[in-house]
């Protein structure tokens, strides 16, 4: 996604890079001042490196879920420490958990319904 503007392309195949300038211009249909296009890219780029950073961050609490499994298997003689593992296994739940209500299921990462502080105590 790009504004209306002057821009060059820089290809790179096998070793080789190869520029070519372009041009974009602005559909002539469109009505919308230059002002109003700026701000919605901008606010465009910003949702999409949000929506990049929800989609890291629940790859992480894919991680973390692993290694509270494999930790729970460790402890299963201690029920002290397995209690605190759940415990954690269970605020991870909670901060994934989608909010079904809002709608913000997007691209198929949906946003986690609120803050939960993942502490094993």
């Amino acid at each position: 996604m790009a504004g209306p503007g002057n821009y060059t392309v820089k290809l790179t195949a096998n070793g080789k890079s190869s520029t070519q300038p372009l041009t974009i211009k602005l559909d002539p249909r469109v009505k919308t001042p230059q002002d109003a296009l700026a701000r919605q890219f901008s606010l465009a780029s910003k949702h999409a490196a949000r929506l990049g950073e929800v989609s890291v961050a629940l790859q992480q609490a894919g991680d973390l879920r692993k290694q509270i499994n494999a930790r729970k298997k460790e402890v299963m003689g201690n029920p002290e420490l397995l209690s605190a593992w759940e415990g954690l296994e269970k605020k991870l739940e909670a901060a994934t958990e989608t909010d079904s209500d809002a709608g913000l299921d997007y691209l198929g990462w949906p946003l986690p319904a609120r803050s939960v502080n993942l502490s094993l105590k």
